[in-house]
């Protein structure tokens, strides 16, 4: 059974050919307007030529090559163009000081609400362009203290994307500084550059320097707590500069002379390059103490009968000795030179100092002006 047809009245005339099963020509009313498809539209290059927006066209490309990642074409293709009309407000802000002032905030809200949009289109958000004028753009934005947490959201969706991930593991310091408080941000950013960060070279004899590890742009303070009834200082990360260091350059301490070996074993041999270290903090608390590797705070029985247990970095002797010796490697790592453990800070957990058997991280020397 097929229902009954009902034809236009423009299509009178062709009643028999439907009838018998013929397709019908489409009869206008030449009252009626063209649609965009049949006038040559946005969705066409020939409608270039009658003055159509170009921009509007590349737009409708993007969105039909983005329909196949996902979601129905039209869903996909609305979300390309709030991106798309994001990236060309970020662009326009960016074309001088003025509009800058008067266009950043609406600029970057319409960029965040397009990149949100995409979070699941990867295609989409990796051929936005020009990415240098975007990052330059967030970096001046993430110096808006109101403005952190949605940076923070924004740049959690952009590093998912490899292209955009390799752009901002080279962003400006301001926007790092925003980024690498937010720990996927920088599990990401430690997982994509594996074994390409380096750090920055040895610091001067005598020189006064902040240490600030190079993935997570913490830096390495002295804190004074109290366990036990004891004093203790101990070694943590701060977003801050908070303790600064006066370097000495050393002889290494032949093995003989070092009373103190947690495995003796692991020492490096061959070849090794880099400088000897000493590193004596300069103010409160444990003024004048040089940082140095210890025995562990709490230990099993074994340890303790074996004197093993994974050392801990901390500040208590006032004597430059073996114990305080480290050895600021050519790549920018920190070596500990009696028992060759690694100054290392875990990405998942930035507030802590570890000595790691095989880990480490790269390091810098932030001259004190």
């Amino acid at each position: 059974f097929y229902p009954a047809f009902v034809p236009h009245p423009s299509d009178q005339g062709n009643e028999a050919r439907i009838g018998r099963g013929l397709a019908a020509p489409i009869v206008r009313d030449a009252r009626q307007p063209l649609t965009m498809v049949e006038r040559g539209g946005p969705s066409s290059p020939e409608s270039l030529a009658d003055g159509a927006d170009a921009g509007g066209y590349a737009r409708d490309r993007l969105c039909s090559s983005s329909s196949s990642v996902g979601g129905s074409n039209g869903d996909a293709a609305s979300r390309v163009e709030t991106l798309s009309l994001g990236v060309k407000a970020v662009v326009e802000t960016m074309a001088g000081e003025v509009k800058f002032t008067n266009d950043n905030e609406r600029a970057f809200a319409l960029f965040r609400k397009g990149c949100r949009h995409c979070a699941e289109l990867h295609t989409a958000l990796e051929d936005v362009e020009p990415k240098d004028t975007i990052i330059a753009f967030l970096a001046r934005v993430a110096g808006r203290r109101s403005a952190a947490r949605q940076v923070r959201e924004l740049g959690a969706i952009l590093v998912q994307v490899a292209a955009w991930r390799d752009e901002l593991l080279v962003a400006p310091q301001q926007l790092l500084e925003v980024l690498n408080s937010d720990d996927s941000i920088l599990a990401a950013f430690a997982a994509a550059g594996q074994g390409r960060c380096t750090g920055g070279p040895a610091p001067p004899h005598e020189g006064r320097v902040f240490l600030r590890e190079a993935w997570t742009a913490r830096f390495l303070s002295i804190t004074e707590h109290i366990e036990r009834e004891r004093v203790m200082h101990r070694c943590v990360m701060t977003e801050k500069p908070a303790s600064l260091f006066v370097c000495y350059e050393t002889e290494e301490v032949e093995e003989d002379e070092v009373d103190f070996r947690f495995s003796p074993e692991a020492r490096c041999g061959g070849t090794v390059d880099g400088m000897i270290l000493g590193f004596a903090h300069e103010g409160l608390p444990a003024l004048g103490h040089f940082l140095g590797c210890q025995r562990p705070r709490r230990r099993t029985l074994r340890d303790a009968l074996s004197g093993g247990g994974t050392p801990e970095l901390g500040c208590a002797s006032r004597d430059l000795g073996g114990k305080e010796q480290f050895r600021w490697w050519n790549d920018g790592s920190v070596q500990h030179v009696a028992s060759s453990f690694w100054l290392f800070v875990d990405p998942e957990s930035p507030d802590a100092i570890t000595l790691h058997q095989w880990d480490k991280s790269f390091w810098e020397a932030v001259l004190a002006v």
